[in-house]
């Protein structure tokens, strides 16, 4: 089962519909009605998927902190047919930036925080820097009772924007001034390992470890140049903030990567379909060359970009979904792909007008306002169909 999750809804698409043009919705939640300050496309609930599981994580208080939405959070397990299984409440003012789950069910949170949180049953942590505070936290399988709990580092020294979890660890790049911390927390009780660093100013949106433990960074904003643990590379004056890709092998060494040109700073996703099976996409800006797949600049402002790869960097198909006066599609969010069970790529768009998603499949959202689009891209670099939320 995939999970999609818009602004108003959490949808489950059947496994059975991918190799149909027209999924099958099967139940749709909606999500709390408490007020929010902002507008409400930004008030999304947070969502992770593992076998027929989901867990969920809903404000119930939102409110701006240091440009953050934080609040009470409930957290919650879902079966197939969207029944709760277990929930529980965390307490205080957390923003949730990743959920994830290990190969037996346990869940692992990547949030912020401000001043403290409590836990059922009494546990209580207060931030220890000044102004807000990464953290790393485990709820256990079945009952989503607190396993352990963990300090990643305050707001103001280091940025920690993704986790990868695999092997009985969870990965977590730590991103500061001058570089990335590669780090590991066991998942049985959270004891933190450093790995490595990269010098260099970055910013890290996506990690991924492939099944012998080599480590891939997507990174953006680069700066000058970047040390990758003991590898530089120089960026000349008119190659700034660019993206880019680096994998290391499980030893930390580093092995090879890619710079791409683009000075706006936005997040690229990695997702592992297998350890020679990955998939690049995100947001498009400008003309951009994958090996020998030339992509075009956006008519607007963005358009966005789906690319497959080996793990030897090279790009086996790149394709885009063009803008044009009638229609645009944007990936808005840092996560907006995740993967079927056939290896096919989903992303998740907020979409308007005509699109022409490629192999004759089209959507239209008339009225011209933006709306959900889920589209689903085979292996092959083939449309397989796409459907508005």
């Amino acid at each position: 089962m995939i999970k999609f999750l818009t602004s108003a809804l959490l949808v489950l698409i059947t496994g059975a519909s991918f190799g149909q043009q027209s999924p099958v919705f099967t139940w749709a939640e909606a999500t709390s009605t408490a007020p929010v300050d902002i507008n409400p496309i930004y008030a999304r609930q947070s969502v992770a998927a593992w076998k027929d599981k989901s867990l969920t994580g809903t404000i119930l208080n939102n409110q701006i902190v240091v440009d953050r939405q934080m609040g009470d959070h409930r957290f919650a397990e879902l079966d197939t047919n969207g029944s709760v299984l277990a929930s529980t409440t965390v307490v205080g003012k957390l923003s949730v930036i990743m959920m994830a789950a290990d190969a037996i069910g346990n869940w692992y949170i990547l949030g912020n925080y401000a001043d403290s949180l409590k836990f059922p049953g009494g546990n209580t942590f207060t931030r220890s820097f000044s102004g807000s505070e990464y953290c790393l936290f485990r709820l256990n399988a079945a009952n989503l009772s607190l396993a352990w709990f963990k300090s990643v580092g305050s707001d103001f020294q280091c940025t920690a924007s993704a986790m990868e979890v695999r092997n009985g660890q969870v990965f977590v790049p730590i991103d500061s001034a001058t570089g990335t911390a590669v780090v590991k927390f066991a998942a049985v009780d959270g004891s933190r390992t450093d790995l490595w660093r990269q010098e260099g100013h970055s910013w890290t949106t996506s990690i991924m470890v492939d099944s012998k433990e080599n480590i891939y960074l997507v990174g953006t904003c680069a700066f000058n140049g970047i040390d990758f643990n003991g590898h530089v590379v120089s960026l000349p004056s008119m190659f700034q903030y660019p993206q880019y890709i680096v994998r290391y092998k499980s030893n930390g060494l580093y092995d090879w990567s890619k710079f791409m040109q683009d000075g706006t700073c936005f997040a690229r996703e990695f997702h592992l379909a297998g350890d020679n099976m990955i998939y690049y996409s995100g947001p498009l800006n400008d003309t951009l060359t994958l090996g020998t797949h030339h992509l075009t600049q956006a008519q607007s402002m963005f358009s966005f970009m789906v690319a497959r790869m080996d793990s030897t960097g090279q790009f086996n198909w790149a394709r885009q979904v063009e803008d044009s006066s009638t229609g645009i599609a944007l990936t808005t969010d840092s996560r907006h792909t995740t993967l079927g069970p056939d290896s096919s790529v989903i992303v998740y768009t907020s979409a308007n007008g005509y699109i022409q998603w490629g192999d004759n499949i089209e959507t239209n959202t008339t009225d011209f306002n933006n709306k959900g689009v889920v589209a689903v891209f085979g292996k092959s670099r083939h449309t397989m169909w796409a459907q508005e939320i």
